[in-house]
């Protein structure tokens, strides 16, 4: 009877213990999940002020020129948001650039740090946040003018940040949305989407071109591994960009989106 009485009284506390154990490992779990939303949505805030105080619209985008004979020229090609780096900068001087895609979330500042990590869990500003921010590899130009310019940012389930890569695999959403634009202290750029990849992160396509036969070996390699049927004369493309975030398909896996870039106001000369 005692051992009986023992035995139904660990299995009561078992099943205690278990239950708090249950208890306890749910309630981290929705405090990490409240973390990482909350995170969410500081971002969030903090990415649509710095828009609203930042960025405007470009009046130039769609306006005209006269010839001195009175007859109208095509629009003069311009950026369709303009872009106040100076005060930008101010806040934080890492800033290099700013992205963005006409009718989607894509609209956010570039910064560069002195390595890859420093940025993947800290806003633009500077402050930690789960959602990090976008930023350009170390490696690379924070002028633009390298071969390729590898630009990263993280795939968020809120759809923010670079989750619109993976739609690029879509070819009718390449379709309504085939060009970007990259605007930096100096110059913009028009970017025409060229090609839309799923790899993994030990891609020979994140080596970073030093020659011209280097960058036409990366753009062959691009091409070839792209999802979109893009037509496009390599000959033509002097310098892209490669927008790269996480995939789930497998371990390890990437989006990559690179573009073409045009020079707009005499970028790149």
């Amino acid at each position: 009877m005692l051992y009986g009485g023992m035995a139904k009284y660990m299995r009561k506390f078992l099943r205690m213990a278990l239950l708090i154990l249950c208890v306890c490992v749910m309630g981290y779990s929705g405090f990490q999940l409240y973390e990482i939303y909350s995170g969410y949505a500081q971002a969030d805030k903090t990415y649509a002020s710095a828009s609203d105080r930042y960025v405007k619209p470009n009046t130039r985008a769609d306006s005209t020129q006269s010839k001195q004979d009175g007859a109208t020229e095509n629009p003069r090609k311009a950026a369709p948001i303009q872009v106040n780096f100076d005060e930008l900068r101010q806040e934080n001087e890492d800033v290099v650039g700013w992205i963005y895609c006409p009718d989607t979330p894509l609209n956010f500042p570039i910064v560069q740090g002195q390595d890859n990590d420093y940025y993947l869990r800290r806003m633009w500003n500077g402050e930690s946040n789960y959602s990090g921010c976008i930023f350009m590899d170390y490696r690379c130009d924070e002028t633009f003018r390298d071969y390729n310019s590898i630009i990263y940012g993280h795939n968020m389930n809120n759809d923010g940040m670079f989750a619109i890569l993976e739609e690029y695999l879509r070819p009718e959403f390449y379709q309504e949305h085939p060009v970007m634009y990259l605007l930096t202290p100096d110059a913009d750029y028009q970017v025409d989407v060229i090609a839309s990849i799923l790899t993994g992160s030990d891609s020979e396509l994140y080596e970073c071109p030093v020659t011209e036969s280097d960058f036409d070996r990366f753009l062959e390699n691009a091409m070839a591994e792209s999802a979109l049927p893009v037509n496009m004369d390599l000959q033509a493309v002097e310098h892209t960009i490669m927008l790269s975030t996480c995939a789930y398909e497998f371990e390890d896996a990437r989006y990559l989106v690179v573009g073409a870039l045009r020079p707009l106001d005499g970028a790149l000369e």
